[in-house]
């Protein structure tokens, strides 16, 4: 596929660069804020080669190009033109131009980019656990053998280290170390403090309680935690200088 190509298909499409007021990508689309939507062509643009579909929603054109959007989005920049309508780091152009700040629109993006990385690894997960369970229901492989327990491992990795997952994708969508945010995944579901729960033991932190939760396949606890890390990251950076920073 000749992204250059796909990339001046999906333009023509839109109606040029001339009904292009921004334009930026998430992890799977190209999602564009046009002058005049019904200038767009949705019908040429659907049956171009290399698109998906086209959604039109939340004042944002979209067209859905799948896991090379970043390649096209590179192609489609480079055109002639298109430097002056680029919405630098990916942000929300609906409320970088106007101003206005849509919850649900934010949200929405927040849980696609946070979530559609891996989709592809979850959906192999489940794929596994599927036939894991076929295997088992016909007798064809014994739980207590030593390919169940490896195949069951590989399917169960990903739920039971969702946070980590979680808390790299939030990062990168947050902008914050992803070292940093890896970490603090690591110390929800690090052994120690599993153990604990398991053993229904009560703890505190610096006299704050800490409720006995298992957070291993959990979802909020880390995107609570990135989000704050978001925001305390940012003023740490100030009181420590650049040349204490390992590289």
């Amino acid at each position: 596929m000749s992204y250059q190509k796909l990339a001046k298909d999906i333009l023509d499409g839109v109606g040029g660069k001339e009904n292009v007021n921004a334009v930026w990508h998430c992890a799977t689309r190209l999602r564009f804020k046009l002058n005049d939507v019904s200038a767009a062509d949705t019908k040429k643009i659907e049956n171009t080669d290399g698109v998906i579909t086209v959604v039109n929603s939340a004042g944002q054109y979209q067209v859905v190009v799948g896991n090379s959007v970043a390649q096209v989005y590179d192609a489609l920049t480079s055109l002639p033109g298109m430097a002056l309508h680029v919405s630098s780091n990916n942000e929300s152009a609906s409320e970088k131009i106007t101003g206005k700040f849509n919850p649900v629109s934010q949200l929405m993006d927040f849980v696609s980019a946070v979530f559609t990385p891996f989709l592809g690894a979850l959906a192999g997960s489940g794929i596994l656990k599927g036939i894991l369970a076929l295997f088992t229901t016909m007798n064809w492989i014994s739980t207590d053998s030593g390919a169940y327990k490896i195949w069951n491992a590989a399917s169960d990795a990903i739920f039971y280290f969702l946070p980590i997952f979680l808390a790299f994708t939030a990062a990168k969508k947050l902008k914050v170390n992803p070292f940093v945010a890896v970490s603090l995944a690591g110390a929800l579901i690090h052994p120690s403090l599993v153990e604990i729960v398991s053993n229904s033991q009560t703890i505190d932190f610096f006299g704050i309680p800490i409720i006995p939760i298992t957070y291993t396949a959990s979802v909020f606890p880390i995107l609570l935690s990135i989000w704050g890390l978001s925001y305390l990251e940012p003023l740490l950076n100030k009181f420590f200088p650049d040349q204490f920073v390992i590289c």
